[in-house]
């Protein structure tokens, strides 16, 4: 898949006022539909926390498109530890580990390309915060996603049932954030220069 520099990209920023965080959890709900019929619903204590960024990606014409929540586990629980014993979780180094959840991209053209910034920015915000860990949890069937961009499954067979997501089991899969650059760049990853090289002003603090 070749990227090339465009100033089309949909814009990836931090939440910092009210109508952003409103529009964030719109589009979160859109996304877990299937899970919560209201707005109202998707919205859980860790989106207020001192701990919490709450990214909102915006397609060229303004509107939003999609969104992720990051959580700063040096700095206050994530949500994995409500459903297992992350200390004891092989690979991972807690203390110094950022949780990415929520991810919601509805469908639409400008889907696949936001997904891609998000992540982007994802990988940027805990590289900023000094993160060694980047955590997410994942059904099976989307596990392929992050296999392409190297995230790994833990070892063992450690997962965990999410109660409010419909009861299906989850796998956890982490990646390194202080060599993933040159990760991409061993493996020959298509996607290294656009994830690492390419500066399109898409992620701004």
């Amino acid at each position: 898949m070749e990227l090339k520099p465009t100033e089309l990209f949909p814009s990836v920023r931090l939440v910092k006022n009210q109508e952003d965080w409103k529009e964030a959890m719109i589009v979160r709900q859109k996304g877990y539909r299937r899970y919560f019929s209201k707005v109202e619903e998707v919205i859980d204590c860790f989106d207020t926390a001192d701990h919490s960024a709450l990214l909102l990606a915006r397609c060229p014409e303004g509107n939003p498109v999609g969104t992720i929540r990051v959580l700063d586990r040096s700095r206050g629980e994530i949500e994995l530890d409500r459903f297992v014993d992350v200390e004891q979780v092989a690979g991972l180094d807690a203390g110094r580990m950022v949780e990415a959840t929520r991810l919601s991209v509805p469908a639409g053209p400008w889907a696949r390309m936001t997904k891609l910034l998000l992540w982007k920015a994802v990988m940027e915000h805990g590289r900023r915060v000094e993160a060694r860990r980047l955590v997410v949890w994942v059904r099976k069937g989307a596990a392929r996603d992050y296999r392409f961009l190297l995230f790994d499954k833990v070892p063992g067979e450690l997962g965990f049932k999410h109660h409010t997501l419909g009861g299906h089991h989850h796998q956890i899969l982490w990646t390194d954030l202080a060599d993933v650059d040159e990760r991409f760049e061993a493996a020959g990853h298509p996607l290294h220069g656009f994830m690492f090289r390419e500066s399109h002003s898409e992620y701004l603090p």
